[in-house]
């Protein structure tokens, strides 16, 4: 059944007469017959007494039309409400973004949107991934874009842009993966060991720490920081030591490294995360897909 019969119906109660409806529909009269006519047989009556000067609603019509009244009501309501929505969205946005994805959402993700809607202004807070959801519970941001392990409860939507995993990454010309693998498992025996991680500038254990510390490297006495993943990496490689990263950075790397699964693993999503009645937000909608492709791409 055509989704748009109560709007005929309408038309044909309005006009009184079934050219002028079909005209304001724009169909054809014999096309908007054949609807009315196809519709009054599923539900086994007449809606509309036709005569010579016009057609009028029998009484079980008269419901109907009551009806289709209701409908269109809601969803003029419905349109209106996505307008504001989306007027809303486009002037004035307030993103809670992990401090580690500030840099790379202004540069890469931000300019984009602008394209689209240019005179959205916004609002970024760069914080920790723990506060997030509670950014978003008190009102002080909009649109939430971190990396987590948890899944957010309702009234909040998820959606996942990236999907990562960490793993024990170790300088191929130095290390053997079978005697990495009885360290692992038994999560002791990195005392000679030298590690290289990424510093972590948050006040909560980062992903990679809470990771070393599933395997015990955390207590290695030999650690040494870095500012960024791909110095870890490339000191890891060049220095014949150990580090714990991202999956992902892989294809980033010259260097030959042994990979190594943590035991349990370690799987780490990049989501946005909303409130439900923002769902069909088109900014949004925008966000998630360019952080996506973004992502994406640095796989490659």
């Amino acid at each position: 059944m055509n989704s748009k019969i109560y709007e005929y119906l309408l038309a044909i109660y309005e006009e009184s007469n079934i050219s002028r409806a079909a005209a304001r529909c724009y169909l054809s009269q014999p096309a908007l017959s054949q609807q009315l006519k196809l519709y009054e047989e599923k539900l086994g009556f007449s809606i509309f007494e036709r005569s010579k000067s016009a057609m009028t609603p029998t009484p079980r019509g008269e419901l109907v039309i009551d009806t289709a009244r209701q409908i269109a009501a809601e969803e003029r309501g419905l349109q209106e409400a996505l307008e504001k929505l989306k007027e809303t969205a486009i002037h004035n946005v307030s993103i809670y973004i992990e401090f580690t994805m500030r840099n790379m959402f202004l540069r890469d993700i931000w300019p984009e949107v602008r394209k689209v809607y240019d005179e959205a202004h916004l609002t970024l807070i760069a914080g920790e991934t723990d506060t997030a959801l509670q950014m978003l519970q008190n009102g002080s941001a909009d649109l939430l874009i971190y990396m987590t392990q948890k899944e957010v409860p309702k009234p909040y939507i998820q959606k996942t842009f990236q999907e990562d995993s960490y793993v024990l990454a170790a300088s191929r010309e130095w290390y053997t993966e079978h005697a990495l693998q009885e360290k692992i498992l038994k999560k002791t025996g990195w005392t000679h060991d030298r590690v290289f991680v990424k510093e972590n500038y948050a006040l909560s254990p980062s992903f990679q720490e809470e990771a070393m510390a599933g395997i015990g490297l955390s207590d290695c006495p030999h650690i040494e920081t870095t500012s960024t993943f791909q110095e870890a990496a490339h000191l890891c490689a060049t220095r014949k030591g150990l580090s714990v990263l991202p999956e992902s950075l892989f294809h980033l790397l010259k260097e030959d490294f042994l990979k190594l699964p943590l035991p349990e693993g370690f799987p780490v999503k990049g989501v946005t995360v909303f409130k439900e009645e923002q769902a069909l937000n088109p900014l949004y909608a925008l966000i998630w897909k360019l952080l996506k492709e973004k992502y994406q791409t640095l796989k490659v």
